[in-house]
């Protein structure tokens, strides 16, 4: 019993060395397309930014909705665009902010830095070129959700600070819910969001100098009321509350702190 239990052993050990032995296979290109693009099962030369359904969809937004890092990571090496967009104005930044998938919204906020520094980007949707970063970091969906309306509720505070750093306008409204991110952070209880909301809010509106009334313009921010009556205050809770209660206290020092800081005054970005 005993040499047929170490037969045994030795025969598993042996099996399993050999599975550890044998190399993964890499996924490739190829492999990718496969996935996400099946019209490209036989093509030698694939286009890599081609829609691939009557939506609009490309590869990229496929893999960026589904939270597949691996295939984003060779799309982006093989040359996917990240400006690109389906009919419902779905995006691969607002995809991965909708699924809360923070390393892929990171890897593609910064190709898509770079493919506007480049100068040669174009749309893959029209003939135009497209106008600029902001249009991508601030494009809504056909919800009526953009990149940093999905992150301030799904995301982790970098990406926030990614979009907001990138000119992703804090004043911008869910149409239908009349909320603006600040008031969805609240909503969602999300105190360490609402500080960088309020904070790059401040900041904005500091170095504007078309604002002459900031005290009274940030207050009134602040102070918006959604479909249902509701301000920021309102929709907060516990930390979140006590926070907003304190900015607006204080608002008459912070300002001043701000004014008193080395901020770059050519950096103005509408909110």
């Amino acid at each position: 019993m005993v040499i047929f239990r170490n037969i045994v052993i030795a025969i598993l050990v042996s099996f399993f060395c050999d599975i550890a032995a044998e190399p993964k296979k890499m996924l490739t290109l190829e492999d990718v397309l496969i996935k996400y693009q099946e019209a490209f099962y036989n093509s030698e030369n694939p286009d890599i930014n081609k829609k691939i359904d009557y939506a609009g969809t490309t590869a990229l937004i496929a893999a960026s909705s589904s939270g597949d890092l691996k295939c984003v990571k060779i799309l982006l090496d093989n040359g996917a665009q990240v400006a690109c967009k389906t009919r419902g104005g779905i995006t691969p930044l607002s995809s991965a902010c909708h699924g809360a998938y923070n390393e892929i919204f990171l890897l593609l906020i910064d190709k898509l830095v770079k493919e506007f520094d480049s100068k040669k980007t174009k749309s893959i949707f029209s003939r135009k070129k497209i106008k600029d970063l902001n249009y991508f970091v601030n494009k809504k969906d056909w919800i009526g959700f953009n990149p940093l309306l999905y992150a301030v509720t799904e995301c982790s505070p970098d990406v926030v600070e990614k979009l907001l750093n990138n000119g992703a306008k804090i004043s911008i409204e869910v149409a239908s819910l009349k909320q603006n991110a600040l008031m969805l952070a609240c909503a969602a209880d999300k105190t360490a969001i609402v500080e960088l909301l309020i904070n790059k809010l401040i900041e904005r509106v500091v170095i504007d100098e078309n604002i002459k009334d900031k005290q009274e313009y940030i207050k009134e921010f602040i102070n918006k009321k959604d479909y249902k009556g509701k301000t920021a205050l309102n929709l907060a809770k516990n930390d979140c509350a006590k926070l907003i209660d304190e900015y607006l206290n204080n608002l008459d020092n912070i300002i001043f702190s701000y004014l008193n800081s080395n901020l770059n005054k050519n950096e103005i970005i509408e909110n």
